[in-house]
């Protein structure tokens, strides 16, 4: 039986709902789309020409956690794309999950957010590096 896992917030928990199994998959396929897990919602990353907030001004970054993708400006170099992947993850994490209480909870939520944008990088790297998507 896959594992599920409930969101806190959002328009539809059935939806939301991932099955682990299908993780495996998209590893395997060199053709899937760059991904990011967060816990077990998987959010795809797509490089787009321009993007702008709602005041029509210039973002580096922007999580759109209904669709779960994490969208990233052409402009923004290959060496500092990770740090823009970083910061739209923490938006994510922090969407599906409660929010840390204490110092020490913090540092165990950033630490996880680190370690598992780290395995993702590294089972994706070659891609990254040919695709010229991002400098790991």
């Amino acid at each position: 039986m896959p594992a599920k896992v409930l969101v806190r917030k959002g328009k539809s928990t059935q939806a939301r709902l991932k099955c682990l199994d299908s993780i495996h998959c998209e590893r395997s396929n060199p053709n899937s789309p760059i991904s990011f897990n967060v816990g077990p919602w998987i959010y795809t990353l797509r490089i787009v020409r321009k993007l702008v907030n709602d005041r029509n001004e210039p973002i580096l970054g922007r999580c759109d956690l209904d669709s779960m993708i994490i969208y990233v400006a052409a402009d923004v170099s290959p060496q500092a794309r990770l740090n823009v992947v970083l910061h739209e993850l923490r938006h994510a994490w922090r969407y599906h999950f409660p929010a840390p209480r204490t110092d020490e909870e913090e540092a165990d939520f950033s630490a996880t957010i680190c370690a598992q944008a780290y395995r993702d990088v590294r089972r994706q790297r070659d891609r990254l590096k040919e695709k010229k998507i991002m400098v790991p």
